[in-house]
């Protein structure tokens, strides 16, 4: 894709990033996003700093204003909820969300509000549930918000990382 044609993999955006969302994708990924940066929201989420923009010499990481940045969606998997699928009092998915993109019914079980989500992943990172997350940021088309936000910012990536569940760096 285009991302993998012009990044230089030279890893500025992996050293810059404060919250170590950025990670290089490994070879098993193929030789094409190989050492490509890969965004993990479990690992950390993007505080949209846009420090991987300003340090991108290729711009394969475009230059969008803070009010186009898009990098997907969040989604939860109601059977690994524990407000779901256990009945549990939780909400910290919704407490981390810096947009209030996640919403609590009368139960307070969380529903994404697609709308307001970027996708910085502060929601999954945030999520207890062990292993994969009961909340996902997934890369996907654009959304219309009215305000032409733009898919690709932080970086436009390459989707999950094969075999590790993980965000691609978008």
């Amino acid at each position: 894709d285009e991302f993998s044609q012009l990044c230089s993999r030279c890893g500025r955006c992996l050293q810059v990033c404060p919250t170590r969302a950025l990670w290089a994708m490994p070879l098993s990924t193929g030789w094409a996003d190989f050492e490509t940066p890969e965004f993990i929201p479990r690992r950390g989420r993007c505080d949209l700093c846009m420090a991987c923009q300003e340090v991108c010499p290729t711009g394969a990481i475009m230059m969008l204003p803070m009010e186009e940045v898009d990098i997907g969606t969040a989604v939860v998997d109601q059977d690994r909820c524990l407000a779901w699928s256990q009945g549990k009092l939780c909400f910290l998915c919704g407490e981390q969300c810096p947009f209030q993109a996640i919403s609590g019914d009368d139960q307070v079980r969380p529903t994404v509000i697609d709308d307001l989500c970027v996708g910085c992943g502060a929601c999954e990172y945030g999520c207890p549930v062990e292993g994969e997350a009961a909340i996902r940021v997934f890369p996907g088309p654009p959304k219309q918000r009215g305000r032409g936000r733009h898919q690709g910012s932080p970086g436009q990536g390459q989707g999950r990382g094969q075999g590790q569940g993980n965000n691609g760096q978008r």
